[in-house]
């Protein structure tokens, strides 16, 4: 009676790294020889080993390919499932948030409207009392009680918090000092090289651009 062959164990991604990895020094090794390089010899030596490094790059990404792939299908797969009702349930939670945000600014701007109509009243009866040679009002104007922020129910609550919002209408017509903050915040955040480097190329490659070193240098693509 035969036996059954039993099935390999299958290594663990650890076991896959500590494997691909033994050799490692010896490539930090080989790589100080192609540092630098003086002549066409040393290009043909830096050519070779950087085909190696090359071939244990792709191999490494085939590997962790092998383990990773199953899990990104799987956690896509999940994750469209949930985010169908997801969607959904955000889009009536905008919606909702958006109408009683409109509510609140309208009570607001009746509340206002009311305040500024007590504030000329006072106004008026102040200069009357002058007028008639009598002390002006001391009392303060009454304000109108606004909604409460936080709305509790059995299962939560939602609270109200009024905050100023930027939009841009006009870029044009925003002052240079903030402009120029502006300008500023990119460069200290990297995301005026881009800029530039698509401007330099639609300007037709301009090397003389005031403040931007334009420079040749050789991208180096290799297959293994």
């Amino acid at each position: 009676m035969s036996k059954t062959k039993e099935a390999s164990p299958v290594a663990t991604a650890e076991e896959k790294v500590a494997e691909i990895g033994k050799d490692l020094s010896k490539f930090e090794k080989r790589q100080v020889g192609v540092s630098v390089i003086e002549n066409d010899g040393g290009l043909a030596s830096a050519n070779e080993f950087l085909v190696d490094v090359k071939g244990r790059i792709n191999r490494i990404k085939e590997l962790k390919d092998e383990y990773v792939k199953p899990l990104k299908e799987s956690v896509k797969k999940i994750e469209s499932l949930f985010n169908t009702p997801l969607r959904s349930y955000e889009q009536i939670e905008s919606g909702v948030k958006r109408a009683m945000s409109d509510y609140r600014l309208e009570c607001e701007k009746v509340a206002k409207a009311e305040e500024e109509r007590l504030r000329k009243l006072r106004e008026a009866e102040a200069a009357k009392a002058k007028k008639q040679g009598k002390p002006a009002p001391t009392a303060p104007v009454a304000t109108v009680e606004r909604k409460e922020a936080t709305m509790n129910t059995s299962a939560g609550k939602s609270t109200a918090k009024k905050v100023v919002k930027f939009e841009i209408v006009d870029a044009n017509a925003i002052p240079k000092k903030y402009r120029d903050m502006v300008y500023l915040r990119a460069v200290e955040r990297g995301l005026l090289d881009p800029i530039i480097r698509d401007v330099v190329k639609i300007d037709g490659m301009n090397t003389n651009v005031p403040g931007v070193r334009v420079y040749e240098d050789f991208d180096i693509s290799v297959t293994a």
